[in-house]
């Protein structure tokens, strides 16, 4: 009898060993499937511990978060009738975690809508065209707003010369700048194989004159 009694209790002793799951004590050196999951035994597992403090837009102004401390949310908020911005930010010092409520002032051109700075909507006023004077031009241009906007420029000077001075033998050019500013270079052709386009300027300006040619007109001028 004693002998069996022996026997049941070895048998439980091993199903219980058996049974128990080693790593469920965080500390014993076992790395478990649980505390690799949940995270919770670093020093077992080699993790790095769950911090206390944790920021989800990463102290970034333009898009609104929140940090939980301690099991407690807290989001950005704004503040002065949306120029601030308080952003919850997370701080480590001294091997310990803590938080804080950063207040901003919001960048220009934007403006704390929802927990976050956002760009400002754009009013643009209206900006009829000015009457210049003398000597000048109106020009529409955007301004920083990225609204339209007028100024006054000054004319460009207008120039014109001719490389050839008028001579239908001599293939020749006009260069100069036009009224809106612009350089040009045009030079003689032959109209067709019997007239040539002469290019010429009239004071600054340029222009063209149709020249008959006795011996035929070729590569921009006439032929002697």
């Amino acid at each position: 009898m004693k002998w069996y009694l022996l026997l049941v209790v070895v048998i439980f002793g091993a199903f219980f060993i058996a049974s128990c799951n080693p790593g469920q004590i965080c500390g014993d050196g076992y790395c478990s499937a649980e505390e690799d999951a949940m995270g919770y035994c670093p020093q077992d597992c080699n993790l790095e511990p769950i911090p206390k403090c944790y920021d989800t837009d990463g102290d970034d102004i333009y898009t609104k978060g929140y940090l939980t401390y301690d099991g407690k949310k807290y989001e950005d908020e704004c503040y002065g009738g949306g120029l601030q911005l308080g952003e919850m930010i997370c701080i480590y010092e001294n091997n310990a975690w803590s938080m804080a409520n950063s207040v901003r002032e919001c960048p220009k051109g934007t403006t704390c809508t929802d927990g976050a700075c956002r760009k400002s909507a754009i009013v643009c006023i209206d900006n009829s065209e000015p009457e210049c004077p003398t000597g000048s031009t109106s020009a529409s241009y955007v301004n920083n707003d990225g609204c339209q906007s007028w100024r006054c420029v000054p004319n460009p000077t207008v120039t014109c010369a001719d490389s050839d001075g008028f001579d239908a033998y001599v293939l020749g050019r006009i260069t100069g700048i036009d009224s809106d500013g612009n350089s040009f270079t045009i030079s003689d052709t032959c109209g067709t194989t019997t007239n040539l386009i002469e290019r010429v300027c009239e004071g600054q300006t340029g222009a063209m004159i149709r020249i008959p040619c006795a011996n035929g007109c070729e590569a921009g001028r006439c032929l002697q």
